[in-house]
């Protein structure tokens, strides 16, 4: 409970609203990223659970979870913190269960592992209250069928016309290793002959120290090009179309972030940057898929033939 700090090694504790003091919630979690909010039955109050609310705004950006539902097709709940702790005092783990209100069946929601220190408010503070839980923003995922000389050539635009920094990681030694490269280093790196030869690629107009904890799992790289203004390139994903291997690329970037529960944009220069590379890419490779669609011309008819150009194409 909020209001009631629980002592700082408690055992297990049942979750209840600080306003009305239910313990019945629905609860919309994204499980694989171990983030969760909870909305009070009886008031309507919405919480984020734990430290959801380090993630959440960034995870729902791919899609909003439905609530919950027991096998009965119940979606009401109550819900339990397991805690484990460490020698020094902090909460190494965490396991959340949760009850069905009406069969009173029980599952484990998740299980948090906690690898930080000061970690004492998610005992005393397990539910956060959260105004307006379903807060989206300017994100956008551009795809494109495409050969490696593409992105050299999207590159150098970012170079030539914008003045980019470029930060790879490249593989060595069977470890990937961070680099701040030239916009020459970068395109020799993207042209060498092995599938996987550079994990990803940021793109920035301003330094912005990029540390390799902050993108160490796939969870925290994903928000952190999200929070940040950088253009984000992904190494290629082979494809198999029929009897043809084609390379998938996606570009990546949000020109919105989430701060304490507000929309805020991005700068100006960064926005403007965004906007030119996506015009661009307009004039540079054929949208036929879709408007976030931009593939080589060749490459997408090698692929696909004329199942997305027929009626788009000059005669």
């Amino acid at each position: 409970m909020e209001n009631s700090p629980p002592p700082s090694r408690l055992a297990s504790l049942d979750l209840s609203c600080s306003a009305c003091n239910r313990r019945d919630f629905e609860i919309r979690a994204v499980k694989d990223d171990d983030v969760a909010t909870l909305r009070c039955i009886g008031c309507g109050r919405d919480y984020l659970l734990l430290d959801s609310e380090d993630y959440w705004f960034d995870v729902i950006q791919a899609g909003y979870p439905r609530p919950s539902r027991c096998g009965c097709k119940s979606i009401s709940f109550s819900v339990r913190c397991d805690y484990q702790y460490r020698d020094d005092g902090d909460v190494r783990l965490i396991d959340v269960w949760r009850a069905c209100s009406s069969c009173q069946k029980v599952n484990r929601l998740m299980s948090l592992d906690i690898d930080y220190e000061g970690t004492e408010d998610l005992v005393r503070r397990p539910l956060r209250y959260c105004k307006n839980p379903k807060i989206l923003y300017d994100l956008q995922q551009l795809t494109l069928y495409a050969t490696r000389d593409d992105i050299v050539r999207i590159i150098d635009f970012l170079k030539s016309e914008h003045n980019c920094a470029f930060v790879c990681w490249l593989r060595e030694q069977d470890k990937w290793v961070r680099h701040d490269l030239s916009s020459d280093e970068m395109g020799r790196a993207v042209l060498r002959d092995h599938h996987l030869s550079f994990l990803r690629i940021y793109a920035r107009l301003n330094p912005i120290d990029i540390l390799d904890a902050d993108v160490d799992t796939s969870k925290q790289e994903d928000i952190f090009w999200k929070r940040h203004e950088v253009i984000r390139i992904s190494s290629p994903t082979k494809v198999v179309m029929g009897e043809g291997t084609g390379l998938l690329f996606y570009i990546n970037f949000s020109n919105e972030f989430v701060d304490d529960e507000m929309i805020t944009q991005k700068s100006r220069d960064f926005l403007q940057l965004t906007k030119s590379l996506v015009a661009w890419l307009g004039t540079e490779f054929v949208s036929w898929r879709g408007p976030r669609c931009f593939d080589n011309r060749n490459e997408h008819l090698r692929l696909f033939g004329d199942r997305f150009a027929a009626g788009k194409m000059p005669q």
